[in-house]
């Protein structure tokens, strides 16, 4: 509280970094953005970056930076990962230990990936049951490669 009576407004400015792994697959990196951006939106957070693990641009230093410059002192990092693993475990605590350590005075936290969260086995049945229904739908997921040499050496399908 402060003087006469008002209680004073919490100063610290928050910001979400939200952390994808990263691929050669530009719609896995929109993916991640849109996700942000998203979480921006429903969550009310008006602070909000992407950045990923590797391969793609921003990495975690720069996404760190970013939502310094933008005024942020306080940062939540959200690894938008299904699993905890060595990149959640091991290789996202480092960056992000790296990044803060150039910021003097921001303070961090690290959430836990989405693992078997309630919402994502609820999201996982309504995949599965949206499958199940179109069975005789043709798959967009999976290309149709006629003969084995219509495989293009490298190419992730």
């Amino acid at each position: 509280m402060h003087a006469g009576g008002g209680y004073m407004k919490d100063q610290t400015k928050h910001g979400v970094l939200v952390i994808g792994h990263g691929s050669r697959r530009s719609e896995a990196n929109d993916d991640v953005r849109t996700a942000a951006r998203l979480i921006g939106e429903q969550g009310g957070f008006p602070l909000v970056e992407a950045a990923f693990l590797e391969i793609e641009s921003p990495d975690i230093g720069a996404g760190f930076a970013e939502l310094v410059r933008r005024g942020a002192d306080s940062i939540t990092v959200h690894p938008y990962f299904l699993s905890p693993g060595r990149h959640t475990r091991g290789d996202v605590p480092v960056k992000v230990a790296e990044a803060s350590a150039r910021h003097p005075g921001v303070t961090y936290r690290i959430t836990e990936p989405l693992s078997a969260h309630r919402l994502v086995i609820a999201a996982s049945v309504e995949r599965v049951r949206e499958t199940t229904a179109q069975r005789s739908t043709k798959n967009p997921y999976r290309p149709r490669i006629r003969e084995k040499q219509d495989a293009e050496k490298g190419k992730v399908y």
